[in-house]
């Protein structure tokens, strides 16, 4: 018989393509069992179509017995294969365990990410070790395939040469016995490095439980200190408001004084305009005084040429009461001074008691004058008061200011401190002071009843000084007491609504 090549070289590499395309996950013990199957087919093909010797039918039933043992020795080895299984499967199990251990963790752990990415880094790792093992696995399934094809060979070859097919299978059974142990050799290194790794991973795993559990500390710490940070600011919050109740106060108080300010402009200019009047109508009287005097020696010089008749004396004498009665009259006094020779042309002679009513007259008029002029020293010192009024107003302004300013410094270490800027304070507190200091206070007096007189022009010019004298007198009592009296009751009512809620 021809001696042929072993043909399973060509079919194991047809078959491994095959396999790569079509069964590559086909498993060694549908294989082996095929491989039986097919034996026991062909040993009956043989024992029903061939006649064999007894040296060789004993040679074929010691190799039944050799495939038996193999068998026996493949089922050993699904059984190891199945256990290694296990292992995997329980290896993947606890890796996607710590998988899903792992992402919870780094959702709640953000700093953590990098310790993380390393323990996902190591598992790919594992994972491609575990692909590679797969790998092993189907390469070791397209061997059993090909041993397949080979026994197939192997039997159709024991059809045609049974000695040569004899040796063939008893070299075949060695190799793949030598592959199978190198397989297992393989297998069981890949295991002990794969239960190294997983060891590793689990000392990896603790470190980065640890690590969890004092970044997890430090944020409770964090927290603590958060709400002691809250706690500051809201106390700082509570400050804040009462010093914004103190500038809102002191604003109102500002605004207080600022109307009674204008108020007191107004009096001033009041009392000026008064004054002024006062000053016009004691012109009119000296210019009066002036013209009756230049009568009187006029007068005199007419009754040293001559004295009038008893008709010239009575009209005299009529004029002289009806001049004393319009003396408070401006258009009377200039109607009368007007023409002064219109009633004494046609007297000739005048007598001594007209002389005598004239110079009470004159006298009357001085005591006028002197009257006024002691009302325009009161109405000076008067003056004199309330500018000093006004000083102590400025002082106070001033005081006011100061404590706005002192307000405004603490509210901007206050902010300093709080790292927040609290502009409306700063706003308003500007605006207090910019008011204060483009609008300086002036206060005048004047007393009502003076100002109530201005319209009375009729009246006569006495009468208006003492009633102004009188009134200025009663007004200028004990005022800068009343003052400071009616700010104080001011100020306490503010305190008193700033410390309402």
């Amino acid at each position: 018989m021809e001696r042929r090549s072993w043909p399973w070289k060509k079919k194991s590499s047809d078959k491994f393509i095959v396999g790569k395309s079509v069964a590559a996950s086909e498993s060694v013990v549908a294989s082996l069992s095929s491989v039986a199957s097919l034996g026991d087919q062909e040993k009956c093909k043989t024992v029903n179509y061939v006649q064999i010797s007894l040296d060789s039918y004993t040679h074929l039933s010691g190799l039944e017995d050799q495939v038996k043992t193999l068998k026996d020795q493949v089922k050993l080895l699904e059984g190891e294969e199945t256990h290694l299984k296990g292992k995997l499967s329980a290896a993947l199990s606890e890796i996607n365990s710590k998988d899903n251990l792992v992402q919870q963790h780094a959702k709640v752990a953000e700093d953590a990410v990098s310790g993380w990415e390393k323990a996902e880094a190591e598992a790919l790792l594992l994972k491609r070790q575990l692909e590679s093992v797969t790998l092993l696995k189907l390469t070791a399934e397209d061997r059993a395939s090909h041993l397949d094809g080979a026994l197939k060979e192997c039997t159709r070859q024991i059809r045609n040469v049974k000695e040569e097919s004899e040796q063939n299978l008893h070299d075949a059974i060695l190799a793949k016995t030598k592959q199978w142990d190198k397989i297992k050799l393989d297998l069981e290194k890949q295991l002990i490095e794969s239960d190294q790794a997983l060891l590793r991973a689990a000392a990896e795993n603790a470190a980065l439980s640890k690590s969890l559990q004092e970044r997890s500390n430090l944020i409770v710490k964090i927290t603590d200190e958060k709400s002691q940070a809250d706690a500051e600011i809201e106390f700082l919050k509570e400050n804040i408001m009462s010093h914004e109740k103190e500038i809102n106060s002191l604003k109102y108080e500002l605004h207080v004084v600022s109307k009674e300010l204008d108020i007191r402009n107004e009096e001033k200019n009041m009392s000026m305009r008064s004054a002024e009047a006062a000053n016009k109508q004691h012109l009119e009287g000296v210019k009066k005084i002036v013209k009756l005097e230049a009568e009187c020696q006029r007068l005199r010089g007419l009754v040293r040429k001559k004295l009038p008749g008893p008709a010239a004396l009575a009209k005299m004498k009529m004029e002289v009461e009806n001049l004393g009665r319009e003396f408070g009259e401006p258009r009377n006094w200039s109607s009368a001074l007007k023409n002064p020779y219109s009633h004494l042309s046609p007297l000739p002679e005048i007598s001594n008691g007209n002389l005598h009513q004239s110079r009470k007259e004159t006298e009357f008029l001085t005591t006028r004058l002197l009257a006024m002029e002691e009302e325009t020293k009161m109405l000076k010192e008067a003056l004199a008061t309330r500018n000093s009024q006004l000083q102590a107003s400025r002082n106070m302004c001033a005081e006011i200011n100061f404590r706005v300013k002192s307000l405004e410094a603490q509210i901007q270490s206050l902010n300093q401190q709080m790292s927040s800027p609290e502009s409306n304070c700063g706003i308003i507190n500007e605006g207090l002071s910019r008011k204060c200091t483009t609008n300086p206070p002036i206060i005048t007096f004047i007393s009502r009843d003076s100002i109530d007189k201005r319209g009375d022009s009729a009246e006569s010019c006495a009468s208006v000084i003492s009633d102004v004298s009188d009134k200025s007198i009663d007004m200028f009592v004990n005022p800068e007491s009343e003052h400071h009296l009616e700010l104080m009751d001011d100020f306490l009512e503010m305190e008193r609504l700033a410390c309402l809620p």
